[in-house]
């Protein structure tokens, strides 16, 4: 079988070759296509959009890749031009499925829009609609801290959150032609199954899990022996969505009870924006007690994880999180709100603890509860990574998604 896939970003071995880096996100579709590639009867090729001059194409680690120019504008101009390369593409790979990984980007129109007969299955990420919600994108900012959360240059150029808002707010409708005309799709909870029936109630909807990478795998489970005492993690800071203030927040109120408290944060918080400017300063007025750890690669951010007593996400809004999955993963007890998808990551009591979106005195309480109890910190743990070693087997991973790729073949047929 031959399967042509749609990534949002280059992988690995593509953002080599084009000279740049691969950055901290996708991995987990990079762990998917090595396993993928180990299959004997399938064949993988791999599309992505890029900013480049013109497509190309080449093969690396037996993989071939096209690059197709990156369109610099959600109209109509734009997308049709980018829809064209990929066809082109198809046309040249000649795939017998076609896999587009997320509904974030243009991609799946060209199924959408009736471009290309070849059947195609939908990976469900992030979900504009439901992101570029108000509430779900500014989480519980008012007015007068989301100006704070700009510079005045930044809105003069078109750049900056409220930007990112409007543009997401376009994509948001093209995700929604996607979404309502697609076929099967390849989803991971309760919510992104919810969402895809809202809008096409007569779709295939098949659970396919994430391959996370081997450094979650290979190093020492956590243990409260190897954790930092107060120690709080996470591991995805720089948008307002993910909550890193209710984080905030919440860590000045456990710090009267644990003068020792400290969170730390990895991810990439911009020096130069507006938000991870304000951000920054918000982080400096804890004099201390925050550290911004930047980009992690595996290795060390498994480190980072089995030296936490908590692992904590206060999103706003989202799917399935890798953040979370990596911290059950190394085995770290969780707390995290309950939004989105992650209610099917965690069962509250047993795996995790969870405290409603944008209530630090809450998620306060649930870390202390952690904080107190060294018997629920290692049951919560065990647990967790129990859970995310049987959701995240590759083989497991491997054999729901041969399975739905036959399904959109056979779904095509019998049409």
């Amino acid at each position: 079988m031959r399967v042509l896939w749609f990534t949002n970003i280059p992988l690995p071995n593509a953002a080599a070759q084009l000279g740049r880096s691969s950055g901290g996100t996708g991995w987990w579709m990079a762990s998917l296509a090595d396993e993928l590639n180990r299959v004997g009867d399938i064949k993988l090729a791999v599309l992505t959009a890029a900013r480049v001059e013109r497509a190309t194409s080449f093969v690396s680690a037996g993989i071939r890749y096209y690059v197709i120019p990156e369109p610099r504008t959600t109209s109509e101009s734009a997308i049709s031009r980018a829809l064209s390369e990929c066809a082109d593409a198809v046309r040249e790979c000649s795939p017998d499925v076609l896999h587009y990984h997320g509904t974030e980007s243009f991609y799946p129109l060209l199924s959408a829009r009736h471009l290309t007969a070849v059947p195609a299955v939908i990976s469900l990420q992030g979900l504009l609609g439901p992101y570029s919600r108000w509430p779900a994108f500014f989480g519980d900012a008012d007015p007068l801290r989301i100006a704070h959360m700009h510079r005045w240059l930044e809105l003069l150029v078109g750049r900056g959150l409220l930007w990112y808002y409007l543009r997401l707010r376009r994509q948001a409708v093209m995700e929604r032609e996607a979404i309502s005309s697609g076929s099967v799709f390849l989803g991971r909870t309760d919510w992104d199954r919810a969402y895809v029936r809202s809008l096409n109630p007569t779709a295939r909807y098949r659970t396919v899990g994430e391959v996370l990478r081997r450094d979650f795998w290979e190093q020492p489970q956590w243990s409260i022996d190897s954790a930092v005492r107060h120690r709080i993690v996470f591991s995805n800071a720089g948008h307002p969505r993910k909550g890193v203030e209710t984080l905030l927040d919440a860590l000045g109120t456990l710090r009267q009870r644990y003068p020792d408290a400290h969170l730390e944060l990895s991810g990439t918080v911009s020096m130069r924006s507006g938000y991870g400017r304000y951000l920054r300063r918000r982080i400096e007025s804890y004099r201390g007690a925050v550290s911004l750890l930047g980009h992690l690669d595996g290795p060390r951010l498994t480190q980072v994880l089995r030296s936490a007593h908590v692992f904590a996400s206060a999103s706003f809004i989202d799917n399935s999180p890798n953040s979370v999955c990596e911290a059950m993963l190394v085995g770290v007890p969780c707390v995290c709100s309950y939004t989105g998808g992650t209610p099917s990551l965690l069962e509250h009591g047993r795996n995790g603890l969870f405290f409603p979106p944008g209530d630090p005195e809450m998620l306060a309480d649930r870390i202390a509860e952690i904080f107190d109890s060294d018997e629920l910190a290692c049951r919560l743990g065990a647990n967790a990574r129990l859970a995310a070693m049987e959701r995240h087997d590759p083989a497991l991973v491997m054999r729901q998604l041969l399975d739905a790729y036959c399904d959109a073949v056979d779904t095509a047929n019998h049409k």
